[in-house]
């Protein structure tokens, strides 16, 4: 069961915002996304509601027991998470807080949303602020976009970008763009390439996250049903099997090559010389 904050139960925009949390939790129904439990009408004398019983941990604290998470188990939770984004885009649900702490990996190893307090759902206006008249923007700001720092509301993209930020940490265990003070805008500089500091990251799953933390609108997967689809590409992680030395060296393959085909030639011609051929 959960509660709205008793502080805030007295402020009628956190109690629409807890009140869509439910609406959009009772709207989505995807093993990847937490179900919220319908109840009876008339049954309730409080605000809360009910969600499904999960037992284990969220990503967070897996990485806080683990200085590296198995990159294999990453790309598993990047696949799952990416299909639950997809859902709850489909319905018009923009999520906007994206991060290890709001994703839960169940016993069975499936990995679940939580926490959709902070969601725009389109069609809906934003809800103001009562004390201020401002908009609630969602978003924790270490996994925030540029565009959530100028104002706006979010996007599917932005959730992408999000995502790309939590892969980014589970795999490297720090933040893409540094960890910015709250609510300041971070310098955004270009972050290092995962394959350059991942040992068993391929280029190809190095670039799909790239593309998601591109400050670029146009630069990021065009929706979720598309990252999920490059996220489906067989070779995600470096390869440990024998790889031949034409591809591992070219340089002394080729050099080996040569050396060979310049003492048979000799050899040939010694014995051409001889008229042994």
């Amino acid at each position: 069961m959960k509660f709205p904050d008793l502080l805030a139960s007295t402020d009628p925009a956190c109690m629409e915002r807890f009140a869509r949390e439910e609406w959009a939790g009772l709207r989505i129904q995807h093993p990847n996304v937490a179900q919220v439990i319908q109840q009876l009408p008339g049954q309730r004398h409080a605000a809360y509601y009910v969600q499904e019983s999960l037992k284990r941990n969220t990503l967070q604290k897996l990485l806080d027991e683990s200085s590296k998470l198995p990159a294999k188990s990453v790309i598993d939770w990047l696949q799952q998470s990416t299909k639950g984004l997809l859902a709850l885009h489909r319905k018009g649900i923009i999520h906007r807080d994206i991060k290890p702490e709001n994703l839960f990996l169940t016993c069975a190893n499936r990995l679940v949303f939580l926490d959709l307090g902070t969601v725009y759902i389109e069609g809906l206006p934003p809800i103001a602020a009562a004390a201020s008249g401002q908009r609630i923007v969602g978003g924790t700001p270490e996994f925030m976009t540029p565009e959530l720092y100028q104002g706006e509301r979010g996007d599917v993209l932005s959730d992408l970008f999000a995502l790309g930020v939590t892969a980014y940490v589970l795999l490297i265990g720090r933040f893409s763009y540094g960890q910015p003070e709250s609510h300041i805008r971070p310098s955004f500089n270009e972050p290092e390439p995962i394959h350059q500091l991942h040992p068993d990251i391929s280029l190809d799953l190095s670039k799909i996250i790239m593309r998601c933390l591109s400050l670029e609108h146009t630069e990021r997967p065009y929706d979720a049903g598309e990252l999920l689809a490059w996220l489906r590409k067989p070779i995600l992680l470096k390869s440990k099997e024998f790889v031949p030395l034409v591809e591992r060296n070219p340089c002394v393959f080729i050099s080996g090559n040569f050396g060979f085909f310049c003492s048979n030639y000799i050899f040939i011609t010694h014995k051409i010389n001889r008229g042994l051929c």
